[in-house]
C-alpha cells in the first residue's frame, strides 16, 4: 500500500504544491499518514484499502494518536521479528528458558560449537 501511496502522492502532486504555497502543516501530516501506511503494510499481510481503514477506524476508538510522537527516553516493546537489524544499548528477553526442552543426554560443555576443536 506505501507505494501506491507514493505514486498517488507523485501523481497528484500535492506535496510540492504544498511546498510551493508555504504550507508546511499539510506535508507534516502526510509523513504522518506515511507512517501509518508503512506500520500496515509491515504487519497486515494485506494491500487492500478496507482493512487499511479498519486500522485507522481502531486506532481513533482506542484513542492513539498517530500525530503524537513516541518520546525519544520510551521502552519499546516489539517481537524478535520487529527488532531483527536494530540495535539497542540494552535488550530485555522474557522467556528464554520456557519453551521445548531438548534431549541430551549431558550438557553440552561451554566451548561447545558447530567447528571442529583445534587439537
Amino acid at each position: 500500500m506505501l507505494e501506491v501511496f507514493y505514486r498517488l502522492l507523485a501523481i497528484t502532486g500535492y506535496p510540492s504544491l504544498c511546498e510551493r504555497a508555504g504550507y508546511p502543516e499539510p506535508l507534516c501530516d502526510l509523513g504522518v499518514l506515511s507512517r501509518l501506511v508503512a506500520a500496515f503494510d509491515e504487519h497486515a499481510g494485506t494491500r487492500t484499502l478496507y482493512p487499511f481503514l479498519d486500522y485507522l477506524k481502531l486506532m481513533r476508538e482506542g484513542g492513539v494518536d498517530p500525530a503524537i510522537a513516541e518520546p525519544e527516553d520510551a521502552v519499546r516493546v516489539m517481537t524478535i521479528h520487529q527488532a531483527k537489524g536494530l540495535e539497542f544499548p540494552v535488550v530485555v528477553v522474557g522467556s528464554v528458558g520456557q519453551g521445548p526442552k531438548l534431549m541430551m543426554p549431558e550438557p553440552l560443555p561451554v566451548w561447545y560449537n558447530l567447528t571442529p576443536r583445534p587439537q
